[in-house]
């Protein structure tokens, strides 16, 4: 299996009032949260950038929602994805903003998180607006991932690494294992790029779809492929 890179385009369309507000409000309780450093390692994604790929991807319309639907490449048929069934996850959500956002862009949208303060502050975002989005306490790696985070801190210049296996959620239980969600949003530190598409590739659904924020903090769509 690979990675391959998926040509989306961002929407030009006016980000909506309401979503302007939500962001003006995440953005808000985010700073206030980040100036008691309560959580290291945190840090907040381009989350307008991020409504654009994501309305853009919408606006492909419900058969083209990955870019390459009903199409072969190398022979290989690629999964079929529909906007209303389609499952999104945030690995690493925070405060739930990109979950939250694509949950009001139709997706069936949840996030995991390590950090059950950060949980608390994603749910009470989310209530807060009225948006259905589930929001789950624990380690998205799944078992057997270990190795991954493992790399991680080894390629980590200063002996850091922020992927973590404590307080593993029973993924598979409750269906949040990697190959239940057709979408993946992950925003890695530098370090953790390659452990990132690792987990993705040994853990994901064929034809399921990576979207990453790079440390340039340039957004990346891709699709694994046979």
């Amino acid at each position: 299996m690979r990675l391959i890179d998926v040509p989306l385009r961002r929407s030009e369309t006016a980000l909506p009032a309401d979503i302007l507000q939500f962001l003006k409000v995440a953005n808000q309780r985010i700073d206030a949260y980040q100036q008691s450093c309560r959580v290291p390692g945190f840090v907040a994604s381009r989350f307008e950038e991020v409504y654009r790929l994501l309305l853009a991807m919408k606006e492909e319309g419900p058969d083209q929602v990955t870019g390459f639907q009903g199409t072969r490449i190398n022979g290989s048929r690629l999964r079929k994805i529909r906007l209303k069934e389609t499952r999104f996850c945030e690995w690493g959500s925070g405060f739930g903003v990109v979950a939250s956002m694509a949950s009001e862009l139709g997706f069936q949208a949840c996030g995991i998180e390590i950090e059950r303060e950060l949980v608390e502050q994603a749910r009470w975002l989310a209530r807060d607006f009225s948006i259905d989005v589930h929001f789950h306490q624990g380690s998205f790696i799944p078992p057997g991932g270990e190795r991954y985070a493992e790399r991680a801190y080894v390629d980590s210049v200063d002996g850091i690494a922020w992927l973590t296996t404590d307080a593993q959620s029973d993924l598979v239980e409750r269906e949040l294992a990697p190959d239940e969600f057709d979408i993946i949003f992950a925003y890695p530190w530098p370090d953790e790029e390659r452990a990132i598409e690792l987990l993705f590739l040994r853990f994901a659904a064929e034809g399921a779809v990576l979207i990453t924020q790079q440390a340039n903090a340039e957004l990346r769509v891709r699709r694994k492929v046979a």
